[in-house]
C-alpha cells in the first residue's frame, strides 16, 4: 500500500486518515528537505476521500518561514495542511 511509504499514517475508525510527511533537522539544506517533503507527500495522494494530507517540522522560526513559501493558493488545492511540531505544542499554520 502507498501509505506505507508515509513517514505519519493516523488512522482512526470512522474519522479522516492522516498521512503526514515529516521532516526535521538534518544534513540537507531546509529548502531541499522541503522540497523533498513536498514531492513525497504528492506522490502519497493516490487516495481520494476520507485522506488529509500534510507536512509537519519543527516549531522554529527558520521552518516557519520555509513553510509560509508554499502559496495559499496550492495548499488549497492540493488540501495541504502544515504543522510545527514542539515539545509541547503542535501549530497549525493558517
Amino acid at each position: 500500500m502507498i501509505l506505507d511509504s508515509a513517514d505519519l499514517v493516523a488512522k482512526k475508525p470512522g474519522t479522516v486518515t492522516n498521512v503526514i510527511e515529516v521532516e526535521g533537522d538534518s544534513t540537507k539544506q531546509m529548502e531541499q528537505a522541503l522540497y523533498s517533503a513536498i514531492g513525497q507527500v504528492v506522490l502519497l495522494m493516490k487516495e481520494a476521500g476520507q485522506t488529509r494530507y500534510g507536512i509537519a517540522v519543527p516549531n522554529v522560526p527558520k521552518w516557519e518561514r520555509q513553510l509560509a513559501k508554499i502559496p495559499t493558493y496550492v495548499r488549497n488545492q492540493l488540501s495541504l495542511a502544515l504543522w510545527l511540531v514542539g515539545k509541547t505544542q503542535v501549530r497549525k499554520l493558517e
